[in-house]
């Protein structure tokens, strides 16, 4: 299986949290810059309430609700 995608930008503190988490438990990640697309279409299919940050592996896609 692919390493999972962390979506954000990089000055969020909670984007950096989930990274954080990752690079201590040795998990590689890519990581996908949304700040140029934030609240447009291409964020808006990925977190339906315009927030970072967002979580993919595989099928699987885990996001903060309000």
């Amino acid at each position: 299986m692919s390493d999972p995608i962390v979506y954000g930008f990089p000055r969020s503190t909670f984007v950096n949290i989930v990274r954080l988490i990752l690079t201590h438990k040795d998990v590689a990640y890519h990581f996908q810059d949304l700040e140029p697309v934030m609240g447009k279409p291409d964020h808006l299919a990925l977190h339906p309430f315009n927030r970072v940050p967002i979580l993919r592996h595989g099928d699987l896609t885990i996001y903060e609700t309000s």
